[in-house]
């Protein structure tokens, strides 16, 4: 009996808390459904929530940006992520809390109460084509006993943005997003920017857009509409694009290309692959330029494609130089007019090689001057024949010596290209041959033949005429004071000189023109170092010229 007397007392006392606990939780409910059934009693949602109808309803809007999505240059536009958040004051929705066992706050339906229109102006989302309101925010509107109604919500917004790419890739965007209400005027809605910080703890940023500033705006503006000036809050973004990856992807690159023109200059014309090297890099930055086309944006003439054709015109004006260069250096028909040998011998060459001498730039004329000629008239013949041969061993020897003379120094000119003294037939111990109409070279000192067979060259007529008349008429003036036979003799041994230097002179070079050539060499090395320097300081300042023109760096 004494056991069992509490299993009793404890199933009688379980179902009294059960029942305790059901009309707790019923009157509980019963005061909430008793507050929406009193306040909704007789509460119209599309009047408007001011104690007098005419007064305007004081909204404060808060715009929170949380990321920045998108900024096409093309499409002309702004994705934003943002939470919006809007304050009012509903004086005909409130209550006692004290009546309703302290129940202060509510969740409502935006359906169901009034909410302003705050609607996005500059939107261009297919998708959503309010970007505001009650189609677009979709949370419930919390509501205090006071009547203060408090509606936040998460929105993306793709609003209009005028991006001009003139300084890409160092350029600043300046976006805004208008909003307002659309329906009511200033009349009736009086639209207020929130004063706190617009920047959220909660920020993402934009791996390729750095937000500088944020700031709100509240606007008054009549339309063509209305007679009435309808309010706005501007959120107004500036933005700047991290040009850093551009600057590794695009300006170096293009620049390394482009500076390949500077050795074409330094190249030596001989090695003959300066047109080669022009083209591959007039063509590498062509190729770049395709490459890299999906970087750019797709309309306007921004900064990063003005220096990329700014780059173009110098590789081809490089090619055009190099041209001409070139033309100089091979050149040795004719003699440079006296122009261009003042303008770049004389004034040109001391600017670019201001260590050089003015002797180093001159030219030193070397004529063939003719042999003296001794008269050798005695009566004796066998004294005239001596002296005939003689005469015209010292004519060979003269000769020889002074085309030694002539040609000996032109091999340690530095000015003359190595193939350009092979020509000359000079072996490795300083021999001097020439070469019959055979192409057999002979030692002109030994009369004995080498062993060294002659290249086939070009035969020069108009130069070998020249030559062949000053000689003729040297061996002329030698012997026409000589007997039948001396003279015979003489212009023998004359004649034979002239058919070996003929041979020569058809194959090599005549004085003028290596002086010529001297000349033209001369300026192509003047030219080069001049436009090395051009295109060196054009390349330095149309970079910074151009890149430093944007606002940033101002």
């Amino acid at each position: 009996m004494l056991t069992g007397y509490p299993l009793i007392s404890m199933g009688k006392f379980v179902p009294l808390l059960v029942f305790i606990f059901h009309v707790t939780e019923g009157a509980v409910k019963s005061n909430e459904t008793q507050l929406y059934e009193d306040l909704f009693k007789n509460y119209n949602k599309y009047n408007h929530p001011t104690v007098k109808g005419a007064d305007a309803v004081k909204v404060v809007f808060d715009f929170q940006l949380i990321r920045i999505i998108d900024v096409s240059a093309k499409d002309q536009f702004i994705k934003t992520y943002a939470w919006v958040n809007q304050y009012w004051n509903n004086p005909q929705l409130r209550w006692d809390p004290n009546k309703y066992n302290g129940i202060k706050e509510i969740h409502i339906q935006p359906s169901d109460v009034w909410v302003p229109d705050i609607l996005l102006y500059n939107n261009v989302d297919e998708e959503d084509r309010f970007a505001g309101g009650k189609f677009t925010y979709k949370t419930n509107v919390a509501m205090t006993h006071d009547g203060n109604s408090t509606w936040l919500n998460p929105a993306i917004f793709k609003s209009i943005c005028k991006v001009d790419v003139t300084y890409f890739p160092f350029d600043e965007q300046d976006c805004s997003l208008k909003f307002g209400s659309w329906s009511f005027d200033s009349s009736k809605v009086d639209l207020h920017a929130h004063g706190g910080s617009m920047m959220n703890d909660n920020y993402v940023k934009n791996g390729e857009w750095r937000l500088t500033l944020l700031k709100s705006q509240r606007n008054k503006q009549k339309y063509q509409c209305c007679p009435h000036e309808f309010i706005d809050v501007t959120i107004q973004m500036q933005l700047q694009r991290e040009s850093l990856d551009y600057i590794l992807k695009l300006i170096i690159p293009c620049s390394l290309i482009s500076s390949m023109i500077f050795l074409g200059f330094v190249l030596p014309p001989e090695s003959g692959e300066r047109i080669g090297l022009s083209i591959t890099v007039l063509l590498a930055m062509t190729v770049f330029q395709q490459l890299s086309s999906e970087l750019m944006p797709s309309y306007g003439f921004p900064l990063l494609g003005q220096y990329y054709f700014a780059c173009m015109i110098e590789i081809g004006a490089s090619l055009v130089v190099t041209t001409l260069i070139l033309n100089f250096y091979h050149r040795n028909s004719r003699r440079m007019p006296k122009f261009l040998r003042v303008v770049i011998l004389k004034w040109l060459a001391r600017v670019v090689f201001p260590k050089s001498s003015a002797k180093d730039w001159e030219v030193i004329s070397t004529n063939v001057e003719a042999p003296n000629c001794k008269s050798t008239a005695n009566g004796n013949g066998e004294q005239g024949d001596s002296d005939s041969e003689k005469g015209s061993f010292f004519l060979v020897q003269s000769l020889l010596e002074h085309d030694k003379s002539k040609i000996s120094p032109t091999y340690s000119d530095p000015w003359i290209p190595l193939e350009r003294k092979n020509e000359f037939g000079n072996s490795a111990n300083g021999t001097s041959h020439y070469k019959n109409t055979n192409g057999q070279a002979y030692d002109m000192l030994s009369g004995n033949r080498s062993r060294h067979t002659g290249n086939q060259r070009k035969t020069r007529f108009s130069n070998y005429q020249n030559n062949t008349r000053r000689k003729t008429s040297r061996n002329h003036c030698c012997t026409h004071r000589q007997s039948p036979e001396k003279r015979g003799s003489s212009i023998g041994a004359t004649s034979i000189l002239l058919d070996l230097f003929q041979s020569t002179n058809d194959s090599e070079l005549s004085p003028q023109m290596l002086k010529n050539q001297k000349e033209w060499i001369k300026a192509a090395r003047v030219l080069d170092r001049l436009f090395l320097i051009i295109s060196v300081l054009i390349g330095v300042t149309t970079l910074f010229a151009l890149f430093l023109k944007a606002p940033r760096f101002r």
